[in-house]
């Protein structure tokens, strides 16, 4: 152990420009992760709390959609900005929407207004939430698909692999204490009270963030410049010119990279209700489970990814191939969603579309769906409040539905930084943005067919037939992405990543004439080779 240390303060010291750029901005991420978290399980108990599984539903729906048309759109600017200033403007944004979005959730929370304008501030503060989310999906891009890129190439030493290890770490933290944070915060002072003290967090870290930032850019040189070069020859994808529209540039570029299969299949991901999102956390809220039950779910789960992600480290360190990491990881993520399934058919469960269809018209649908006044009873106490005890003597159902989609976290931790790993070792410098961006934006299209589908069919009575089409589109993923680790040539050792193949092409002796090659002599001469003669060669394909 004591050895151990002293080879991690030597490393430290000899490399102590790496050490601190990337340090730093594993520090940026981590403020931004815990605001995101703790953010994004508050609304979904807010919205909860107003309007049921429905309203969660057009919230995420309203997000989807305008991630959907901006997420191109800002790629491509980031792709033509200065990084400092792009980061700084998306910083800006995604705080400043926070906390007008907060502001709005409390003035609907306390009930000062009457039911239209505690309806339209609703309203307002999700469309705001979805624009701050925007800039979240851009600063997390820029985190995680170009600077950590920058700052490893740069150094020599580092490794993708590592540092995707240590912000999926980072993340998964955020998600297992948020839920524990946002409930003793709105135990102790209220939920309109929560808004303004999330408000608050957010403006505080978004201070911090830029100072750091700004700190960061200015001591990383390699962070000014951008690779300007022909696309790399083991890409497929074709240089973009500037005169290039928008749908052409961001879509054509996407669907000609190397990693189009592994990044689609992530998306299909999104159309899902077993995401553990808010429309979970709905529809548990629903069935009558505490708020204390649901946060012990999602903590656990987030534990379990937290297990994935060091897994896929574990493994990566035993020199196991990235395309079959994240073939291993959505495996398991598929046994465990097999579990919802089951669930349909346990006792306690509600599914009954045969039934809902016959007995429904649309005023009984929209009454049990988007009545305030519906969700205004339930939480007078007409729906008791379950435990995890009670759950698991008395709702097979239960259990088993949020054991699937609490276990699927450890596959899908284990795939997600290997599919992240090969975009980034495959996608040029230059078209990054554009091309992570828009893969944000197709998983946004998903996400909003999912959202239709539940805005539709709101009630537990159908959520078995989302539960059905939700393992489907994983299952499709699956089998997407089992096609490309077969065109890889069934890969099970570890390749070489793309900087320590950049590396290697560095030092590769380049010879365009007779005679000795200048390192070789420098080498001769320090007397670090032993010979008795220069070595003479015409190669000019590197020794």
């Amino acid at each position: 152990m004591r050895q151990a240390w002293r080879n991690a303060a030597g490393f430290v010291d000899r490399h102590r420009d790496y050490v601190r750029a990337a340090g730093t901005l594993d520090a940026v991420y981590f403020f931004s992760c815990v605001g995101d978290r703790l953010w994004a399980f508050s609304i979904g108990l807010f919205i909860a709390d107003l309007g049921g599984m429905a309203w969660v539903a057009l919230g995420q729906l309203l997000d989807s959609l305008i991630k959907l048309v901006l997420l191109p759109l800002l790629g491509d600017f980031l792709d033509r900005s200065q990084r400092h200033r792009g980061m700084q403007i998306i910083l800006l944004c995604n705080n400043t929407f926070i906390a007008l979005s907060a502001v709005s959730f409390f003035l609907s929370l306390s009930k000062i207004f009457d039911e239209r304008t505690t309806i339209m501030l609703l309203v307002f503060a999700l469309l705001l939430n979805a624009l701050s989310r925007v800039a979240s999906e851009a600063q997390k891009a820029a985190f995680m698909k170009d600077w950590i890129i920058v700052i490893v190439a740069d150094s020599k030493v580092g490794k993708l692999s590592t540092h995707n290890t240590v912000c999926s770490a980072i993340d998964q933290i955020a998600a297992f204490s948020a839920p524990f944070l946002s409930g003793l915060c709105m135990e102790a002072i209220g939920r309109p009270q929560t808004a303004i003290a999330f408000m608050c967090w957010n403006l505080l870290s978004w201070l911090i963030e830029a100072i750091v930032i700004r700190h960061l850019y200015n001591n990383t040189p390699a962070l000014h410049a951008r690779d300007n070069k022909d696309t790399p020859a083991d890409s497929t994808a074709e240089p973009v010119s500037n005169s290039c529209t928008l749908a052409s540039s961001a879509v054509s570029v996407y669907f000609r990279q190397k990693c189009f299969r592994p990044a689609f299949a992530l998306s299909l991901l999104f159309m899902t209700v077993l995401g553990f999102d808010n429309i979970a956390i709905a529809y548990g809220d629903g069935q009558g489970l505490s708020p204390a039950t649901l946060g012990k779910f999602r903590s656990a789960g987030a534990l379990l990814g937290f297990m994935g992600v060091w897994t896929y480290k574990f493994l990566d360190v035993r020199k196991v191939h990235v395309v079959a990491i994240g073939a291993i990881g959505l495996i398991l993520q598929n046994v465990f969603l097999n579990l919802t399934t089951i669930s349909i058919f346990l006792p306690g469960n509600d599914f009954d579309f045969g039934g809902y269809v016959d007995n429904n018209t649309v005023s009984t649908w929209y009454e049990a769906s988007y009545s305030a006044i519906f969700h205004a009873k339930k939480k007078e106490g007409m729906v008791e409040e379950k435990s995890f005890d009670w759950i698991f003597a008395n709702s097979p159902s239960l259990l088993f539905f949020f054991l699937g989609i609490t276990g699927a976290r450890f596959g899908l931790w284990m795939a997600d930084p290997a599919i992240q790993e090969i975009m980034q070792e495959t996608i040029p410098e230059k078209e990054r943005y554009r091309v992570n961006l828009m893969q944000n934006a197709l998983q946004e299209c998903f996400s909003v067919l999912k959202d239709i589908l539940v805005i539709a069919f709101p009630l537990a009575a159908t959520f078995g037939g989302l539960i059905v089409m939700s393992t489907t589109f994983v299952f499709a993923g699956l089998l997407l992405y089992l096609s490309y680790f077969v065109t890889e040539g069934f890969p099970c050792r570890r390749r070489k990543s793309r900087p320590e193949e950049a590396e290697m092409a560095r030092i590769e002796l380049k010879v365009t004439e007779p005679g000795v090659h200048a390192e070789l002599a420098d080498l001769l001469e320090k007397g670090d080779l032993e010979g008795e003669a220069p070595l003479q060669t015409n190669r000019t394909d590197g020794l």
